[in-house]
């Protein structure tokens, strides 16, 4: 340390500007003086990060049972999610970025009636994926009743049609449609039963279920995997001729074709 003999003005003028050279705030306090600095033009300054949210940073790998189980009641029957469909959906949602198949799926979906269904999936499972999905809703389903939930299960639609005559099944048909006027909708126990039974076939819940139910959905489970295996092997087909424009086009009209089979009981 200098003896205060050798601190002169010299030395003191040079501390005092070290001391406003690496002040970081526009106001410094130098021997209790306020000073000044004038704004540099080449520094921007940026605003804090938000702070991150949970659910928007989560990311499954694989989708979890309970949205399997929400994503099967929110289609209400009219079509029969088993684990061979989700398992096509996390195929086709677990790259960062949605390529045409992706899209082309989500389309497919809207097309038929499950936006409410599958817009409640992706913003829980693949929220990254959401905005997308809503720009979509905006640009091709704006004014339509895509993301609406059902007013009526499958089963319920054709036991009340097998009992009306042709004019009483018309309004039954408008009756069953999406609306969003229906804004919460109501599961049954029976329902609950089967999506469980669905999601996880050694459930407990599955002896609830009637035996007409359990067989569709052995049935079902069974095609759908036979179809899961053909997406698959023409997946990895279409990889390698990627360069081809035709075998492209081909695979999204297979891939259609196959999520068309899925939904078949």
């Amino acid at each position: 340390m200098l003896s205060p003999k050798f601190v002169n003005c010299s030395v003191v003028s040079k501390i005092v500007a070290l001391v406003i050279f690496f002040c970081g705030s526009a106001i410094c306090i130098v021997a209790n003086k306020p000073m000044q600095f004038r704004p540099n033009p080449h520094l921007h300054s940026t605003l804090p990060a938000p702070e991150a949210n949970e659910q928007s940073q989560t990311r499954h790998d694989r989708i979890p049972e309970h949205a399997k189980k929400k994503f099967c009641l929110n289609v209400r029957g009219w079509a029969v999610p088993t684990e061979h469909m989700f398992i096509v959906f996390e195929d086709l949602f677990k790259n960062e970025a949605l390529d045409s198949k992706a899209v082309e799926t989500m389309r497919f979906w809207l097309d038929r009636g499950f936006g409410y269904a599958l817009s409640t999936l992706i913003e829980e499972v693949y929220p990254n994926h959401f905005p997308k999905f809503v720009k979509l809703l905006k640009s091709e389903y704006k004014g339509t009743n895509a993301i609406c939930p059902f007013r009526c299960t499958y089963k319920d639609y054709v036991e009340l049609q097998q009992q009306l005559a042709p004019e009483g099944r018309k309004t039954l048909d408008q009756l069953c449609r999406p609306d969003c006027r229906n804004h919460k909708t109501n599961f049954s126990d029976y329902d609950e039963d089967f999506c469980e039974c669905l999601v996880d076939q050694k459930s407990p819940a599955c002896v609830a279920l009637a035996e007409d139910d359990i067989r569709m959905i052995k049935k079902t489970t069974a095609n759908q995997n036979a179809s899961r295996r053909d997406y698959e092997f023409r997946s990895k087909r279409n990889t390698l001729n990627s360069e081809n424009t035709q075998a492209i086009e081909n695979s999204k009209k297979e891939m259609i074709n196959m999520l068309h089979g899925m939904m078949n009981r």
